[in-house]
């Protein structure tokens, strides 16, 4: 069963802030699916739903960290 992201009210001026900071061209990139996160929190997206939505991994499907092989010696 899907996590839902815990529903955080977003008022219509907050709205329009976010969705200016989306298309802003000044703000870092990495700030981008933070934005987009918020808003789909604001309607209740389930977690696993704004991953596939945004392109986004979700922590199940990272993959193990490989070791490192040794070197020879």
């Amino acid at each position: 069963m899907a996590r839902t992201a815990p529903r955080i009210l977003v008022s219509e001026r907050q709205r329009r802030i976010l969705d200016k900071l989306e298309r802003s061209h000044k703000i870092p990139q990495q700030l981008v699916p933070r934005v987009q996160i918020v808003k789909l929190s604001g309607q209740g997206v389930p977690n696993n739903e704004q991953a596939v939505e945004l392109e986004i991994g979700t922590r199940g499907d990272r993959p193990m960290a490989t070791p490192v092989a040794e070197s020879p010696g």
